[in-house]
């Protein structure tokens, strides 16, 4: 994932800025890279064979259990659940 800098950057604008209209937006930049990684995270439980371990490393985890944990804490629910029930 992208860092903040990294976004601003792509954007055409100062970190400042981008933090400025996150703010603004109520919201930030670690929500939203939440958000997107638990949605791929999802799409790639119900939609795919890969593994538990291959979709924590697609998601920039460096283990399966960081990211078991954050799916879970997310969704209220194990991604083995969200796989048993896509």
């Amino acid at each position: 994932m992208l860092r903040l800098e990294e976004a601003a950057d792509e954007l055409l604008m100062s970190t400042a800025q981008l933090r400025k209209r996150l703010y603004r937006a109520k919201t930030s930049y670690k929500s939203i890279v939440l958000e997107t990684r638990m949605g791929l995270a999802r799409h790639y439980l119900e939609s795919t064979p890969l593994s538990i371990q291959e979709i924590a490393f697609l998601l920039d985890y460096s283990q399966a259990g960081p990211f078991s944990r954050a799916f879970k804490n997310y969704y209220g629910f194990s991604p083995r659940d969200a796989r048993l029930a896509g």
